[in-house]
């Protein structure tokens, strides 16, 4: 709390991970001597979890041992320290995982929305296709290089849309204008 943000505390290992379950969480301190479940266990889980496995953990234990530590690294911890920490390390930590967390969170929608551009590429190839119907429009708004990309296609595709819609239409009306005669 004292570095500005919102801690939560939970009972033990198997609360820690429902709560992590429901999502919010930029960063999980974590003991690992608990009752219920220890921190490797909860380490071991969190791993094994797709939907959890990205969640940045930094272990605070009184357990000091080198090979202690190492495991914690091994099963997915991003930093350890030991309970009898310098505030001042301490804080340094944090932020810095806190930081990777949020690097991590625009990694992340950034490769949302260029599977969605790709998704949406792969639709316009159907000559039917109304671009206004493709689901961009979103990233189309923001800056940068992917809002750029999605604003480009969607205006090329919806000329080329466009161009193909009045050229079925002038079809339609020479057809409608040129009746059929009948031969024989």
């Amino acid at each position: 709390s004292n570095l500005g943000h919102h801690p939560e505390t939970v009972e033990d290992g198997a609360k820690g991970l429902e709560r992590l379950r429901d999502g919010g969480i930029d960063l999980l301190l974590l003991d690992i001597e608990m009752s219920v479940m220890d921190g490797f266990e909860v380490l071991e889980r969190l791993k094994a979890d797709p939907k959890l496995r990205e969640v940045l953990i930094l272990v605070i234990s009184g357990v000091d041992e080198i090979e202690e530590t190492a495991r914690a690294i091994e099963l997915g911890a991003v930093d350890f320290l030991p309970k009898t920490f310098n505030a001042t390390l301490f804080r340094a930590r944090v932020n810095a995982c806190i930081d990777r967390a949020r690097q991590r969170a625009r990694e992340l929608d950034t490769l949302s929305q260029i599977e969605r551009l790709t998704v949406a590429a792969d639709a316009l190839d159907s000559d039917d296709m109304n671009p206004m119907e493709l689901e961009v429009r979103d990233i189309a708004t923001r800056p940068g290089a992917l809002g750029n990309l999605s604003r480009v296609l969607l205006n090329k595709s919806t000329m080329v849309y466009n161009r193909r819609q009045a050229q079925a239409q002038r079809d339609a009306d020479r057809t409608a204008s040129c009746p059929l005669q009948q031969v024989g």
